[in-house]
């Protein structure tokens, strides 16, 4: 949820697909790349992977639209 608010918050479009556990391993998987962490969210952009709530969070601050949702004046306080 926070991952999509975070999209949404800066303007990227995203296609969501739900993740159900077993039936959607294969597919996870295969799109995941290799060594990359099997875990959902899993955020799939153009050339780029993303596989954590937190960098997704991050991806969407350096490539989108609006306010930063991470100012670098209060970084310490948000980690």
């Amino acid at each position: 949820m926070q991952v999509r608010w975070a999209l949404a918050h800066h303007g990227i479009e995203y296609l969501y697909r739900e993740y159900v556990p077993m039936l959607g391993e294969p597919w996870l998987r295969a799109v995941g790349g290799r060594g990359a962490a099997q875990s959902v969210p899993l955020l799939i952009a153009k050339d780029i992977t993303v596989g954590d709530s937190w960098a997704i969070a991050r991806w969407a601050d350096r490539v989108g639209s609006g306010a930063t949702l991470f100012p670098q004046h209060a970084m310490s306080d948000i980690e």
